[in-house]
């Protein structure tokens, strides 16, 4: 049996509004870091991003958290129509951002943010580093590569690729 893999999104007691953007299957890692900072009674913004209404799943749980819960979907035919960052420009939202969703949505997020984390998705073969399957490339070098099993999956905004 093997545990979790990698490592998990640091807590700063000293932020006091978060930003949480997910996307998809990307929603539930948020949860965990949501609950954490309404413990330590932090404003969180939630801004959950789906296709249609049908995909719409924890956003009641993210409410009784005492979360303030913004709904983009693509369709329209719940809450805002359009993607994740159309509604945070929309409005107007910001914070220390926590984000995880497809890759398209994190590229959306590092394009406007700068502080924060997001959590890479990636198939792992071995987890446990060795077969560099889920390797990401680092932004700030051009030999270096990150795995997302070990080094990841969370990476600080402008860390990866």
């Amino acid at each position: 049996v093997m545990g979790f893999l990698g490592n998990s999104f640091p807590i700063f007691k000293n932020q006091d509004e978060i930003l949480i953007i997910g996307g998809g299957i990307g929603v539930p890692p948020l949860y965990e870091v949501a609950k954490r900072y309404r413990r330590l009674g932090k404003i969180v913004n939630v801004v959950l991003g789906f296709n249609d209404k049908d995909s719409i799943f924890l956003k009641d749980e993210f409410s009784r958290l005492g979360c303030n819960i913004y709904v983009a979907t693509i369709d329209g035919s719940f809450g805002f129509k359009g993607n994740v960052i159309e509604l945070i420009k929309h409005f107007n939202l910001n914070g220390f951002v926590y984000s995880c969703g497809p890759n398209i949505m994190l590229k959306a997020v590092e394009s406007n943010f700068r502080d924060g984390y997001i959590s890479k998705e990636s198939r792992m073969a071995c987890g446990v580093g060795v077969c560099m399957a889920c390797v990401c490339k680092a932004k700030k070098s051009e030999d270096n590569y990150y795995r997302i099993c070990k080094e990841g999956p969370v990476f600080k905004i402008g860390t990866v690729e």
